[in-house]
């Protein structure tokens, strides 16, 4: 309707009788789209004798006046007619069309209104609506008679009563177009004082670094703000302090105009015998100084290369050894890193940084413990940048600094006799060693078995990163510092012994780590242990049984080929005597969960792959050893399958249950499902590592030749037959997750042999075509569940059906591509038209 009438120019209709006409056509309480089409002239004008212009006294004062009514709108409604009085806003800017008095009124008691609105899309378009606003004003005459300065400073006021992050974004805009500045002393303390609220910081912060850059441009000191930054330094909350050191401080320093404030005050700032940093607590005052000397080091416009140029090293050595740990981190960041990677450390600051690490090995968090890590990481590449400047011959620029670098401030007496005539960059360089050398033993001696989780763990980490055997210089060229400065020769005997110790520890994560490193770093000439039989500790894991196996092949094919012989003999034995008295012998602490353990390392230690001879594997491994971990499996399977899951021992087997005896079977009850229940899930982790060795690389790739050598037909239905009882009869969850995992893969090797068995060239030595595929498999179960297949009493009806659904996941999940999901199809279709026999199946 209101095209018909904007188009008039361009019709037979055009008149000033329809014109006069145009407010009375549109209704823009039911739609206010057409403000999005392309200015019309005619908009401009007036339309009749009450509105002088279209746009401004008919449809804007109409919009406004509904925003101003009492009551809510829904937020469609409400973001309709926000940014149709933004588009008019934009439209009144560009086109220069003036505000009339009582226009601005109605904007003004807009802005304040909805600049706090719950919807934040609205708060964002009112900001929109007040720049609009606000240029447009300016372009007002002289006539006005101070309305508008009165309109936009009552509007203004009206922002402090409530302060948010959208009112605070309001005061910059009228800072920036009115260029008047409304906010005292008074008000700045109170913007300090909340700048660590969550919501606000970034607005203050955008605020503070506004007026800041308009007070530089004018030639205006920063006191106030300065004043203001080191009050709530050093007296205000923690959320302030932090919002001041990760946000105001790296902005204002990011400001070109305010860097340059920064460099000319330095000297007031960094006083350590400033009023402000007298009469606080010390500890704060140390605080605010390094804070601001951090800055002032990575300044680029800065003359200060690094943090002595800023503070004395008294006043560091205090911040190495406070309480706070925050400081202490300061501190450690000033001495680990500097603009420039080749600067060596002085004779101070390693001294320090000895200190440091020793008094911090014991950290208990985990931020804190990465923290002094990466920085540590940052002294080590310093190290090796700068150890090509210490190689290189004394020349008449560096002899000042390395003199400088070589003396003490801390003990003078100590380098009192070093002149600077002398070599000091081989001095320096000594230093560099010495300092390396005691980090070294002194972290290797944190890994001892008196040491706390906290101290080897950091420990740990130290060692990885100070012989990282792929480090490199920035530039990309190889670590000559390593190899000249010897330091593979510090991998000694003594420090192999330490590293395999920590696979004893109690906590996995250290035991990981040294595992790593054991592999990793580049130990030369040591002696591995000699294992005269196997070690069957209750303190066996996956750690230490892969090292066993690296250990016993590192000594030739005939040790592994006898200790793995060793192994199936304890087995064996193992296997007769719980044959003989199953409850009585599993009752009590037995080792075979750790032999199993040690048939999980070999398949895990990667040596297999490694073998010269694999002749004799190939055969042993299907023939001999997966057999004889499926008859443990089928051993220990009935107790994991009991319906008394929990290991109570059942009522009606005991007549004492409140006396001794009875408190006896209890505790038997339990170790019995625990024995059980642990080989059972390591059982199933030894076939899913077997099994791995069927595909090329992983489970995704296309099967391995000579890895299906290991897996004959027998051996694959065999374990085929092993799962699927598991899944369908266990009511342990963690024993039916381990073998659903290991079944997946059992199904993407049937999947894939479906395939292979279509194709006329088939590799493999054996015919898989006895076997059934998944799709037979996933057939049968859904058979039982219908009640047409025999056996249905013996699926598990508990804990939510137990292995079922991860059976048919393992199957559905793994079904080729190219099958285009005809398994799921078939599997729901039926599921969904099974008729519930039983009703405990529900």
């Amino acid at each position: 309707m209101l095209q018909s009438v904007t188009t008039t120019g361009k019709s037979n209709c055009d008149n000033d009788d329809e014109k006069k006409l145009l407010c009375q056509i549109l209704n823009v309480s039911l739609s206010v789209g057409f403000l999005n089409q392309k200015i019309n002239e005619e908009w401009k004008k007036s339309c009749c004798e009450k509105h002088e212009i279209f746009l401004g006294d008919y449809v804007f004062k109409t919009i406004l006046e509904e925003l101003s009514l009492p009551g809510q709108r829904t937020p469609t409604r409400l973001l309709d007619l926000s940014l149709a009085v933004k588009r008019l806003s934009i439209i009144f800017r560009e086109e220069e069309i003036e505000y009339n008095l009582e226009l601005a009124t109605l904007m003004k008691n807009f802005i304040s209104r909805y600049i706090r609105d719950p919807i934040p899309i609205v708060c964002h378009t009112v900001l929109d609506v007040m720049d609009n606003f606000m240029q447009s004003k300016l372009n007002l005459g002289e006539s006005d008679n101070g309305d508008s300065k009165n309109i936009l400073e009552s509007l203004c006021q009206k922002f402090f009563e409530r302060l948010t992050k959208f009112t605070i974004r309001a005061l910059i805009l009228f800072m920036k177009h009115t260029r008047c500045d409304l906010i005292d002393e008074e008000t700045w303390t109170r913007l300090y004082a909340k700048i660590g609220h969550p919501e606000l910081t970034t607005a203050i912060t955008d605020l503070i670094i506004f007026h800041g850059i308009k007070l530089a441009n004018e030639n205006n000191g920063l006191g106030l703000h300065f004043d203001e930054m080191r009050r709530c330094l050093l007296e205000g909350s923690v959320e302030q302090r932090r919002a001041i050191q990760t946000k105001l401080l790296p902005k204002m320093f990011k400001s070109v105009e305010l860097r340059n404030v920064f460099n000319n005050e330095s000297q007031n700032l960094l006083n350590v015998h400033d009023e402000f940093y007298a009469s606080a607590d010390p500890i704060r005052a140390i605080e605010v100084i390094l804070s601001m000397t951090k800055f002032f080091i990575f300044n680029p416009t800065s003359t200060a290369l690094s943090w002595h140029d800023c503070v004395d090293v008294q006043l560091l050595a205090e911040a190495i050894v406070v309480d706070d740990v925050e400081v202490r981190m300061l501190a450690w960041h000033l001495i680990c890193q500097n603009p420039r990677l080749t600067r060596p450390f002085s004779y101070d600051e390693l001294l320090l940084a000895r200190l440091f690490i020793a008094s911090n090995m014991t950290e208990q968090s985990p931020g804190i413990r990465q923290k002094i890590v990466a920085e540590f990481k940052i002294l080590m590449q310093r190290m090796r940048e700068s150890y090509k400047l210490l190689k290189k011959k004394l020349t008449p620029e560096n002899r000042d600094l390395f003199y400088e670098l070589a003396t003490s401030e801390l003990f003078p007496t100590k380098t009192s006799d070093i002149s600077s005539d002398d070599s000091c960059n081989t001095m320096i360089l000594k230093n560099h060693k010495e300092f390396l050398r005691f980090i070294h033993d002194f972290i290797f001696d944190s890994i001892g078995e008196e040491a706390n989780f906290n101290r080897k763990l950091l420990a740990l980490f130290l060692i990885e990163i100070m012989h990282e055997s792929e480090a490199s210089y920035k530039n990309g060229a190889a670590d000559l510092m390593y190899k000249e400065l010897e330091m593979q020769s510090w991998l000694n005997q003594e420090c192999y012994d330490q590293l395999r110790a920590v696979m004893s520890d109690d906590f996995e994560i250290n035991q990981g780590i040294a595992e790593r490193l054991l592999s990793k770093l580049p130990f030369k000439d040591i002696k591995r242990p000699h294992y005269d039989k196997i070690p069957l500790d209750f303190k066996n894991n996956y750690y230490k049984s892969r090292c066993f196996w690296k250990d016993i092949f590192a000594g030739g094919d005939q040790h592994l080929q006898a200790a793995m012989k060793n192994v199936q003999i304890l087995i064996q034995k193992e296997i007769k005597n719980i044959e003989k008295d199953k409850e009585e012998y599993l009752g009590g602490y037995i080792p075979l969960t750790n032999l199993i353990i040690y048939v999980n390392g070999f398949f895990e230690s990667g040596i297999y792959s490694q073998i010269e001879n694999i002749i004799p594997w190939e055969t042993y491994i299907p023939q001999t050893l997966i057999p004889l971990c499926l008859t443990v499996g089928k051993l220990v399977s009935p107790v994991v399958h009991s319906c008394a899951p929990e290991g109570f021992y059942p009522d009606d087997k005991s007549d004492d249950i409140d006396g001794k005896k009875g408190k006896e079977r209890s505790k038997k009850s339990q170790q019995l499902l625990v024995n059980c229940w642990r080989t059972h899930k390591e059982i199933s982790v030894v076939f899913k590592n077997f099994l791995q060795f069927a595909f090329e690389k992983n489970a995704a790739q296309s099967l391995s030749k000579n890895g299906m050598k290991l897996l004959p037909p027998n051996l694959l239905q065999n374990l085929k037959e092993y799962l699927w009882t598991q899944l369908t009869e266990c009511r342990q969850i963690g024993a039916f997750e381990a073998a659903a995992a290991t079944f997946q893969i059992i199904c993407s090797i049937l999947w894939k042999l479906e395939d292979e068995g279509k194709k006329e060239n088939n590799i493999f030595l054996h015919d898989y075509s006895s076997i059934d595929s998944p799709t037979m498999i996933l057939d049968k179960l859904i058979r039982s569940l219908e009640g047409v297949e025999n056996g249905i009493n013996n699926l598990c009806e508990t804990r939510r059906s137990a292995g079922l659904p991860p059976l048919i996941v393992a199957i559905l999940t793994t079904e080729p591509k190219q099958r285009n999901h005809a398994a799921f199809t078939n599997c729901m279709e039926r599921m969904f038209a099974i008729q519930l026999q039983d009703p405990g199946m529900m």
